[in-house]
């Protein structure tokens, strides 16, 4: 199956082509950006300047893609990259749903984004250290 999890059931005749990877750029590029800026405590923009989260967020998104790649999802990685420090770029002044929902004492959608991404991962017996490292630590700032 080549669509994420959560679209699945409502969209599995349409998951070959274009649906899958328009949803699959959407979580590569949620799941690089989200969960840095919550775990930091920063305003996206950081991803575009900040080398430590940039590093952080372009490993994410490009275990994000070599996932999508590996169900089928037909995603250029170098332009995924871009595409989300082009999107970090154009919303440098926003806060992220995740980091709002943090600083609110919310429980975020990290099951939803990296989760996705991990669970997939396992599934096809491929390693996204990254994204496990996120989804571990966001997990942790939902608790305390």
């Amino acid at each position: 199956m080549d669509c994420p999890p959560a679209r699945r059931r409502r969209s599995a005749s349409r998951c070959g082509g274009r649906p899958a990877r328009l949803l699959w750029e959407k979580l590569v590029i949620n799941a690089a950006i989200n969960p840095v800026t919550a775990m930091l405590r920063v305003r996206n923009g950081e991803i575009a300047t900040n080398p430590d989260a940039r590093t952080l967020a372009l490993a994410a998104a490009s275990e994000a893609v070599d996932v999508a790649r590996a169900l089928g999802v037909a995603l250029d990685k170098g332009a995924m990259l871009a595409r989300v420090i082009q999107v970090a770029e154009a919303t440098a002044a926003n806060r992220s749903s995740m980091l709002a929902d943090v600083e609110a004492g919310r429980r975020t959608e990290i099951d939803a984004i990296n989760g996705a991404v991990v669970r997939e991962a396992a599934r096809l017996g491929i390693e996204v250290s990254a994204n496990v490292d996120l989804l571990r630590r966001i997990r942790e700032m939902e608790q305390n």
